[in-house]
């Protein structure tokens, strides 16, 4: 009966003091007692009761000097959901935040830390940061660092966690859509890009990284860096135009060829000269391997970007010379002239085309003609519209949607967690992006948080830059039953 009435106790002064009951399957009640007056010593009764944490309870009754930390916490106003995972990082890492000094757990728990990685910057950071700039630099490649793919910092090499204090790494290769452990791996092996990434860094000018582009500059040196500080006087350190350059740089294989074209200029580019040559991807082959072409290169719609493209990179000077002096009749053709096919450059000498040609390939303009391209000897004859020959026989161009999965980038987080937590607007999104965006010649959809709660904006890109820009927005999303998403451009 004694020890039933002491029991009955020990459990009315738990619930008094805020304590779980279920801790009395895990500890002694002897154990308990002791944490009961250390709860009362220290009058934290309110701050359990208020916030039911059986991680944070369960510390309290295993270690006696948690309860004075727990009190210096609490007293700073730092919240138990952000004290609960700091207790299991340091779980999973087999130590204790008792193992610190309270005045660095404190620091670091009232730094603006992702919450999941607030144990591991007090591990792997506080204890060494020196200078402010430093401490900024860890703090924002923090924020972006993907800690669902990479779980957490302790899986990086020692090396590894100390180039987060690089202040470019997190906006060059966390792009949370697409995590790749590799990109870390490459970029520390080549330490001349690590220099160049910094100096482009003080200039203003990101450059995104992948593993395909990272792969692409591995032929740099220590002698390459003096290469990309004569780029930016020849750019007069504009970082929007030193930007674009590098997005035009990646599209043609990141090269030498290119930086040295550039660099051997007599004078700095003057900015009317730089925008003409980074106005598109056309515009930047011309300029680089070219010249035949003195057209508007802003006109060129994206369908006439490929067959441009072809004839820059395979020399084809007769034809581009043709399109310079035809200029108003090329850029006048609309998306379905034969011109414009995929396979028209593998069964057609482009070379052979005259004025006449591109004016009768535009599908508008003619009925039952067709015309005629010689390769290699051979007659091509390629039909458009419907109709019959002189034998005949009926033929019609022959036209079927291609149905293509578009690689989606989601460049945010708000929104897209609050559409992935509800199944059915899950599915509902899912459907919008698989049945609108069919267009042709788009590598990818790259999409943002808009201000409307569940819906997106979004960017289109080509091989040849930025394409429609609009949004994906859900309208009626009080009822996600009877709620849409719909395309506005």
């Amino acid at each position: 009966m004694t020890n039933t009435m002491k029991h009955l106790s020990l459990l009315s002064r738990m619930e008094t003091d805020g304590l779980m009951l279920s801790l009395t399957g895990l500890f002694t009640e002897n154990e308990l007692d002791g944490a009961c007056e250390k709860v009362e010593r220290l009058e934290l009764q309110a701050r359990l009761k208020k916030n039911r944490s059986s991680q944070i309870q369960r510390e309290l009754v295993e270690c006696g000097e948690f309860t004075d930390l727990y009190h210096a916490l609490c007293t700073c106003e730092i919240e138990d959901d952000r004290i609960e995972p700091m207790l299991k990082s340091a779980d999973d890492c087999h130590e204790s935040l008792t193992q610190y000094p309270t005045e660095q757990v404190l620091e670091a728990a009232s730094l603006n830390v992702p919450t999941a990685l607030t144990f591991e910057y007090l591990k792997y950071y506080l204890p060494y940061v020196k200078y402010e700039e430093e401490e900024k630099a860890i703090l924002d490649n923090l924020w972006l660092f993907p800690v669902a793919d990479w779980k957490g910092l302790s899986s990086l090499t020692a090396h590894q966690r100390d180039m987060m204090r690089f202040p470019f790494l997190g906006a060059c290769l966390f792009n949370w859509h697409s995590n790749e452990k590799e990109t870390l791996v490459l970029l520390e092996q080549n330490t001349p890009l690590q220099k160049i990434l910094g100096l482009l860094y003080q200039q203003g000018v990101t450059v995104f990284l992948d593993s395909g582009r990272l792969k692409e500059l591995q032929w740099m040196r220590e002698t390459d860096i003096g290469k990309f500080r004569q780029l930016l006087e020849v750019f007069e350190h504009d970082s929007d135009d030193l930007s674009i350059f590098f997005q035009r740089w990646f599209e043609n294989r990141a090269g030498q060829y290119d930086l040295n074209w550039f660099i051997r200029q007599e004078a700095p580019l003057n900015k009317e000269q730089r925008e003409e040559i980074l106005c598109n991807q056309v515009s930047y082959l011309n300029a680089l391997y070219a010249g035949c072409l003195h057209l508007d290169f802003g006109a060129i719609r994206s369908y006439q970007f490929p067959i441009l493209v072809y004839a820059v990179e395979h020399r084809k000077k007769h034809f581009l010379q043709l399109v310079d002096q035809n200029s108003e009749i090329f850029l006048s053709l609309s998306r379905y002239a034969l011109l414009f096919e995929d396979c028209f450059c593998e069964h057609c000498n482009i070379n052979s085309l005259s004025e006449k040609n591109l004016q009768d390939c535009d599908a508008a303009k003619r009925t039952d003609s067709y015309f005629d391209c010689l390769e290699e000897g051979q007659q091509f004859r390629a039909f458009a519209g419907a109709g019959e020959d002189m034998d005949g026989a009926e033929w019609r161009q022959l036209s079927i949607p291609e149905l293509v999965t578009r690689r989606y980038e989601f460049r945010c987080r708000k929104n897209l967690q609050e559409v992935t937590g509800c199944r059915l607007l899950r599915h509902k999104l899912g459907k919008i992006l698989e049945q609108h965006f069919q267009w042709r010649g788009t590598e990818k959809i790259v999409l943002y948080d808009d201000s409307q709660p569940y819906s997106f904006f979004f960017e289109e890109y080509t091989p040849y830059g930025r394409g429609i820009c609009g949004a994906v927005i859900l309208h009626g999303a009080d009822n996600f039953q009877k709620a849409q998403y719909s395309v506005h451009t």
